[in-house]
């Protein structure tokens, strides 16, 4: 039976500035993460591979991505990063080749390049292997060519790119599925363009030509970049003379002749046509992510897209190629560069804007002058403080991720959010005026538009309740009447979320709201309330319920601690009490296949067997420790053992 679809998230990216939201991300199962990065970086030792290696694209935003998406799970995994991440030293009396060469020949010397050789050698081996063919190739590349390739400040990650490009046939984007493949990486990494070798130009309002990507993300004056260009080689001496003598119209018309387009790739198509959310990240705008955005069909693509979600994340701090923009200028590029100045068919849905508590002269402003009823262009703009507290200048992965997936279920709802809450008071009928003030005393409102409370053996009370607060009473006479209201909410509820109480004790409905709120912020779809966290309390009911029988108190305490070990063995799922009466379900994460096989089976014999399913479903259970209170004299051992000894069998399946 297949699981829940994940959520798939696809993001625009450059080097490090989405590093915080990519990494909260990929660690989140319910979701699949799609990487979208261009290769025309050319700047210090990127830029001397591209000239070393004709026909090479910059991999250094690959690099910096591929090291924040790996798994590190180990020692061999930490030392992957580093051998990734190493960078030559500046100015060093000799070159390292011959340091590069003991490492591929395997002779253990180590002169020179220490650090990386003991990285190397805590490699997986067979990533070694690889990782020491790539250099090899490279090596003897080098050999081949005339050119003096400059080691100096160049990170042995775009080595080992540059090696593998060379043996995947020269196809970059072959290369990077391959090295995305070698170090497990947790999340789809994907090349914009189909590799079409391309120097990134820019233009700016007072003529300046930045005539290179490297240009256009160091210091430069406070005018606006007002044109990108994507030219099929760099431009000689003779061009760039030519470009300065004219004024900017002419020049703008200039590289417009000379530039060439460039055409989305297959992969990044199809990534983007199956997003549910498509994210712009943050970054360096005019090299890292308006380039991607030019990209011929991405435009098309996101139209195209499901995704309900297209939300523009502004940078927190102004770069050298945005000094004097605004969040609504940076948004505004944007839309030129995907061909909709207007945003007419909703190619952002959303802009997310970092306020900062305390004003700072060097944050991205938010131009509130221009908002209609808190929106830009028809995107919903929302402010928060979305900064990384713990390290400034950097978005909390933590807070993003959990406002994407708002975002996401507030589009994705087909009708206001409602909770159906069922409570079984067996035998405790007259503790429902309480019950009913605890329900209008919990504040519902506003995370609900409607909480309808259902309770077994009572009728209707006759009591006032605020608006969007509604109280029924039914009468199921079976043992598990709780699994009828499930299924019957499955069959044709409307509800998001069902919460089932049964029991002869008492548990906290606030918790009810509580748990709700963890489902909220993460990928659970049920919430199993556990009565034994506490040591304390779990004796306390035990000694309730059965104290006036030491039989019946050592044979309900052992059959507990039975039925979870027998059901941890039989589906390596453990719950320290399978047998609780407090559990909160969520619509939306029940696959089709599991609720089909709920509704069309037979019924379930007990609510464990309920578990059961869902547990072979993939549905992502929670157990949470909750507030449980039995009382003496109104609880009935017989219900409770033919409760016990129904799940027990049906846990059996």
């Amino acid at each position: 039976m297949n699981g829940p679809r994940q959520l798939v998230v696809t993001m625009f990216s450059g080097g490090r500035g989405t590093a915080t939201i990519a990494r909260e991300l990929v660690r989140d199962p319910s979701i699949e993460l799609n990487l979208l990065v261009n290769a025309y970086d050319d700047g210090w030792s990127t830029g001397e591979i591209r000239e070393h290696v004709p026909g090479m694209l910059g991999p250094s935003d690959f690099r910096k991505n591929l090291s924040c998406l790996m798994d590190l799970y180990s020692a061999r995994q930490f030392a992957l990063e580093d051998v990734l991440d190493y960078r030559f030293p500046q100015g060093g009396a000799s070159s390292p080749i011959e340091a590069l060469g003991a490492l591929v020949e395997g002779t253990g010397e180590t002169t020179g390049l220490a650090d990386l050789h003991r990285a190397f050698a805590a490699l997986d081996p067979a990533v070694r292997t690889c990782l020491v063919e790539y250099l090899r190739t490279f090596l003897h590349f080098d050999a081949g060519t005339s050119r003096v390739f400059n080691y100096a400040d160049c990170a042995v990650g775009n080595i080992l790119f540059a090696g593998a490009y060379l043996q995947h046939g020269r196809d970059f984007n072959r290369t990077t599925a391959a090295l995305a493949r070698l170090v497990d990486s947790r999340a789809s990494l994907i090349n914009v363009t189909r590799g079409e070798n391309r120097i990134l130009a820019a233009l700016k309002e007072d003529g300046e030509l930045l005539e290179r990507e490297a240009r256009i993300v160091s210091p430069q004056s406070d005018a606006r970049i007002v044109g990108l260009f994507l030219l099929p080689a760099a431009l000689d001496a003779d061009t760039l003379a030519r470009l300065r003598r004219l004024p900017l119209a002419r020049k703008r018309a200039l590289l417009r002749k000379l530039e060439r387009p460039v055409d989305v790739s297959d992969e990044a198509r199809d990534a983007l046509l199956r997003a549910d959310v498509i994210l712009y990240g943050p970054g360096t705008q005019f090299s890292s992510l308006l380039p991607s955005y030019k990209t011929r069909g991405v435009a098309e693509a996101i139209r195209a897209s499901r995704a309900s979600v297209r939300a523009f994340v502004v940078n927190l701090d102004r770069d050298h190629d945005i000094q004097r923009l605004t969040a609504t200028d940076i948004v505004d590029a944007a839309l030129c560069q995907l061909g909709e100045d207007r945003n007419d068919t909703g190619l952002v849905t959303h802009v997310l804007v970092n306020e900062r508590p305390e004003p700072s002269a060097s944050a991205v402003a938010l131009d509130r002058t221009r908002l209609v009823n808190g929106r830009y262009k028809g995107a919903a703009v929302v402010v928060g403080n979305f900064e990384n507290p713990g390290r400034p200048g950097l978005h909390s992965g933590r807070i993003m991720s959990r406002v994407i997936r708002q975002a996401h279920d507030a589009a994705a709802r087909r009708g206001p959010k409602a909770l159906d809450m069922y409570i079984d008071l067996h035998k405790r009928t007259m503790a429902l005026s309480y019950l009913v003030q605890e329900f209008t005393e919990v504040p519902w409102l506003p995370t609900f538009s409607q909480v309808r409370l259902i309770v077994n053996h009572v009728e209707r009370p006759s009591v006032e309740t605020p608006p969007g607060l509604q109280i029924e009473g039914v009468d199921h006479g079976v043992l598990f009447s709780e699994v009828d209201v499930f299924l019957d909410w499955l069959r044709s509820g409307s509800s998001e979320y069902l919460a089932t109480i049964s029991g002869d004790g008492e548990y906290r409905l606030a918790e009810v709201l509580a748990y709700i709120n963890l489902l909220e912020e993460s990928s659970f779809g049920v919430v199993f309330g556990s009565r034994s966290q506490s040591r304390h309390q779990f004796f306390d009911s035990l000694q309730a319920a059965y104290g006036e029988s030491p039989l019946h108190y050592y044979v309900s305490w052992m059959g507990a601690l039975c039925l979870s070990a027998a059901f941890s063995a039989r589906y390596r799922v453990i719950f320290s009490d399978p047998l609780t009466g407090f559990r909160i379900y969520r619509r939306s994460a029940i696959p089709d296949g599991v609720r089909d096989r709920l509704l069309q089976g037979p019924r379930p014999r007990g609510t464990v067997e309920i578990a059961r399913l869902l547990v072979q479903g993939h549905v992502e259970i929670a157990e949470v420790p909750v507030t449980y209170r039995t009382f003496r004299g109104y609880t009935d051992m017989s219900w409770r053992f033919r409760r016990g000894l129904r799940n027990a069998w049906s846990a059996l399946g």
